[in-house]
Formats: C-alpha cells, structure tokens, sequence
C-alpha cells in the first residue's frame, strides 16, 4: 500500500525544511518537474539538509509522490477567489496531484471561468472508461419478465376484471443519470459563456465544451431544478463505481459551477479535484491595475491607465533596444503623470527602488508609486525625494478586508492624495 502523502504548511516567503528520504529515490533526489523551475519556491541545500523559501503562490505543492507543501497567503485572506474574480485573474492547476477543498461563497457569477479548464482535462480523463450508466428500475405493464408487482396489478387491472395483463418491474441499462445530467448541463453552460468570452484561452475552452456536448446526447434532462440535482451529486459520487472513479474530480467541479460556489484555499472538505495554485504576486498586480482603471476617471479625467507588461518602455533615448516594464503607468495628455509598481512582497528591497526610478527615468516622470499589500493598518508614506525631483510613495491595500469596494475606495483616495500632494492636476 502507498505510503501516506506527508504535507508540510508554510506561508508565502517563509522557510520550510524537507526531510530528503522524501525526496530520494534510489541515489537521486527527485522532484516533480511540475514543482522544480516552476517560481514556486527558492531550493537550498544548508548543512545537509533541504531548505525551501516559499515564494508568491500559494496551495498545495507536491514535490514528490510522498510529500507537499501547503503554501497558504501570509495575510488571512478568507477567500483567494475573491480577488481571482475580481482581478478577473486566473487560476493554475496541477493535474498530477488531487486535494480535498472546503466548498465556499463565490464573489461574482462566473464560476466556470476559474473551474471549466480543469473539469475538460477532468472529463478527458474519465471518458477512457466510458460514459457511465446504472441499471435504474422501471414498472412496465405489457409482456411478462422481471419482478410481480401484486399491489398494483390488483388495483389496476384484477380489479377491474382485466386478468390477463400484470405489472411487474425490470431494470434498464441507461446513461441518463444524474451524473451525467450534471455533466451535460455543465457543458451547456460552459459552451453557453463563449458568448461573453474575451480571451483566446477562455474561446478554446469553449469551443472544446461544445464538442464534447454530442457525446452526451442520449442522456436525457434532469427532470428536477439544477438546486436538487447540485444537493443530489455528493452522494452519487460517494457511489461511483471503481472503474469510473475519474469521474469523482468532474463532478466537484460540476457541483461548483452549477453551484455558484467556490473552494477555500485554507480549508480541507469534502469535494476533491486537482490541486489549485494561484500566482499572489501577479493576482495582486493585476487586482491592483483594474482597480485603478476602474476608478482613474475620478482620480484624473482624461488620464489613460497602461500596462507595461503589454506596452513596453524603451530605457534608452539611443544607443540600445533596452525595454522596461512597468507595471502601471498613468499618461494624460502624452505625457506620464505617474509610475506604479504592484510589489507583493513582505518587504521592499533596494533593487525595487532602483527599478521603479528606471521606469521613472525611461518615462520622463516625477512621481513613483510602490504598492503593496497590507491588512488594513497602513495606507501611505512619503519615502523621499531624489536629487533629480523623483518624488517616491508608498501606498498599502488592505487585501483582507470583508468589503473589498471600500478597501478599493480607501485606496483610491489615498493615491489620490499622494498625487495631488506630488502635484499632479486633475
């Protein structure tokens, strides 16, 4: 029997030892490649022994198939999915490794955006076996065969003088069960969704449920509202057969999309699926970026909020093709008022100065803006000025907060006091 999975918690950015007779196999140490290279973590070898440095993901990370590490957000963030949706940010999953999820509140309506690639890769896997059926019983009152009925055969033909016909019950072989009236219904809302789709990824995601949709055309509608039939899928899935066992995974995913409901991060449950990462640091970035585009009309009418990721920098005026990346700049009028750099770390370093003074020197602008994440006990400083008249900021937001439009609120008043203050005109 397979050893038990030994899974070490940490938070983002701190420290965490693994015995290596984890890792070893024969004379190696190996790692899955899906957690080595990957950003997950910093690896070191100290003093004989394994040192990992988590880094801005978190979840749960195997390493191998005896160990993982649970990363878990260093702040109490309730709910992840909440700024995944609202970042209108995406979510990694490892298809190698499962885990068991606590089912919570979804902010928004969307939740197939998050869940629909992996319940596709899901449903690949458990169509290998075939679609599932069970044997359902059903009354029939023409030919013989089967179990008598004698209760209503008296009452509906003995009584009534009819003594040649019987009711007697059969099972019958079908498909059309709640399972896969779960997963056709699924796959309806996900082809369903391509008409709002926005991204060539999420387009792909579509189209490959509309293919799949056929494949379930002999199983009849749920007679039922999607309410019972969600309340009705953790017991089927209690009951799958082994052989269709993959099936399990899709309908958590199932439940969760028709559901309206997300997973906790933090907390272990009952529904199991593949292992959910999320990127922290480019979730609070972009979370960051849409919430000032979303407000800049009110900051500075007329300003144009950038991405410098997508509408890189040249650093040199000549002599070089040197491009910087910014990760938001706020032009008005051709010219950049302000450059803001998302930093989701425990701490801002020298290079991150260095770097946003770079942004600051290949845009021509005054004022730098670092941002980072807090809970809610700060919200600005003055961090100096420069000899050349760069004026650097640094703005907090509270990621924590139950209310995140007044955490959006809060934030957005503070930088725009920072550039009244640097003297910027609305």
């Amino acid at each position: 029997m397979a050893a038990a999975l030994s899974i070490l918690p940490c938070k983002e950015y701190e420290v965490v030892e693994v015995p290596l007779e984890q890792l070893i196999r024969g004379t190696r140490v190996e790692i899955f490649p899906e957690a080595e290279g990957k950003g997950f973590f910093d690896i070191d070898y100290r003093a004989g022994r394994l040192v990992l440095t988590a880094r801005g993901h978190v979840g749960i990370i195997p390493l191998s198939d005896k160990v993982a590490i649970h990363v878990l957000p260093r702040f109490p963030i309730s709910n992840v999915l909440r700024l995944v949706h609202r970042a209108g940010g995406k979510a990694k999953f490892l298809p190698r490794f499962s885990r068991a999820y606590q089912t919570a509140g979804l902010e928004g309506d969307e939740p197939e955006r998050i869940f629909a690639s992996p319940l596709i890769d899901g449903l690949r896997t458990a169509s290998r076996a075939g679609i599932l059926h069970r044997y359902l019983p059903q009354r029939l009152d023409r030919g013989f065969g089967g179990k008598l009925l004698l209760a209503p055969t008296i009452s509906r033909f003995i009584a009534r003088g009819d003594r040649t016909r019987v009711v007697h019950e059969d099972w019958l072989r079908t498909s059309s069960i709640e399972e896969n009236q779960a997963i056709k219904e699924t796959l309806a809302r996900i082809s369903a969704s391509a008409l709002v789709s926005n991204t060539p990824e999420r387009e792909k995601i579509c189209k490959t449920a509309q293919l799949l949709l056929p494949y379930y055309d002999s199983v009849l509608p749920y007679s039922g509202t999607t309410k019972s039939l969600v309340a009705a899928l953790p017991a089927f899935i209690s009951r799958l057969p082994v052989m269709h066992g993959a099936y399990a995974p899709v309908l958590w995913l199932c439940l969760l999309i028709l559901g309206r409901r997300g997973v906790s991060l933090e907390g272990f449950g009952e529904s199991r699926f593949h292992s959910l990462i999320v990127n922290m640091a480019e979730l609070f970035e972009e979370y960051v970026r849409k919430t000032i585009s979303s407000r800049i009309d009110d900051l500075l009418p007329g300003a144009r909020v950038k991405n410098g990721n997508v509408e890189q920098v040249p650093l040199f005026k000549q002599g070089g093709a040197n491009q910087v990346q910014p990760d938001i700049y706020v032009m008005k009028d051709q010219a950049t008022v302000a450059v803001i750099d998302a930093k989701y770390k425990p701490t801002i370093s020298a290079a991150d100065r260095y770097e946003v003074l770079a942004f600051c020197e290949a845009l021509q602008c005054k004022i730098a803006i670092l941002v980072s994440p807090s809970n809610g006990d700060m919200t600005e400083s003055f961090m100096g000025e420069t000899l050349g008249g760069v004026r650097m900021f640094h703005l907090f937001f509270d990621v924590t907060a139950n209310d995140l439009d007044k955490a959006e609120q809060i934030f957005s008043a503070c930088l725009s006091r920072v550039m009244t203050a640097a003297g910027v005109r609305v």
